[in-house]
C-alpha cells in the first residue's frame, strides 16, 4: 500500500465532502470508503482514517497530521490547511487515544460553503462546446491544412475543408474527429 496516494485521496475526499455537503444535505444510506481503512461521512463532513500499525501525530505547529510507522519514521502526512477554488479550507483533526485513528473534518463558514456550491455544479457540455474547444485547441493544424488545400485552386470547395479537417485530425487526433462528427451530425 502506498501511503502517498492515500494522503492525496484523503485530502480530495475531505474537499469533496465539504463541497457536496454545501449542495446536498442528505446522509447516504451506506458510508462510502476511499481506500483501505478510510471511511467518508458526508453527513459529518468528515473522513476517518484508521491504521493497524503506526500512529497519527500532529506537528508542533499544528499544520500537518503525520502518520508515523512503528519505527517512528514519518510514513505519510496530510496538510490541515488547503485551498479549493480560492477559498481556504481548514481541516480539524481528531486523533484517538491510541493514535491509530484520525478523524479529519472540514471546517468552512456557511459563506464559503455557498461559494463552493457554484464550483460543484455540473456544466452541460454540448457537441458545439466540444467542437469549439477542439477547434481552438488545434487551430495551427487546421490553418496549415487549409493552406495546403489552397494549393489546388479548381477544387477549393473540397480541398480547403478537407485540408482543414485533416490538419485538425493530425494535430488533435481522435478527440478532434469525434467532436467534428458530433457537431456535424447534430448530436447533443
Amino acid at each position: 500500500m502506498k501511503f502517498g496516494k492515500i494522503s492525496t485521496a484523503v485530502f480530495m475526499a475531505v474537499a469533496a465532502v465539504g463541497i457536496t455537503s454545501a449542495t446536498a444535505h442528505g446522509a447516504p444510506a451506506v458510508e462510502p470508503t476511499a481506500g483501505p481503512g478510510v471511511t467518508i461521512s458526508p453527513a459529518d463532513k468528515a473522513i476517518t482514517w484508521a491504521v493497524d500499525a503506526g500512529k497519527f501525530e500532529i506537528t508542533a505547529d499544528g499544520a500537518t497530521v503525520l502518520l508515523k510507522g512503528t519505527d517512528g519514521a514519518t510514513v505519510d502526512q496530510v496538510s490541515l490547511r488547503q485551498e479549493v477554488a480560492g477559498l481556504p479550507i481548514a481541516i480539524a483533526p481528531e486523533i484517538s487515544q491510541d493514535g491509530r485513528t484520525v478523524k479529519l473534518a472540514a471546517s468552512m463558514t456557511p459563506q464559503d460553503s455557498a461559494k463552493l456550491s457554484d464550483v460543484a455544479e455540473l456544466k452541460d457540455i454540448s457537441a458545439y462546446d466540444r467542437f469549439m474547444y477542439q477547434t481552438q485547441k488545434n487551430m495551427p493544424g487546421i490553418v496549415i491544412g487549409g493552406l495546403i488545400g489552397v494549393l489546388f485552386p479548381f477544387l477549393w470547395i473540397v480541398t480547403i475543408p478537407a485540408g482543414m479537417f485533416i490538419g485538425g485530425y493530425v494535430m488533435g487526433g481522435e478527440a478532434f474527429r469525434e467532436a467534428v462528427i458530433a457537431y456535424l451530425t447534430g448530436q447533443p
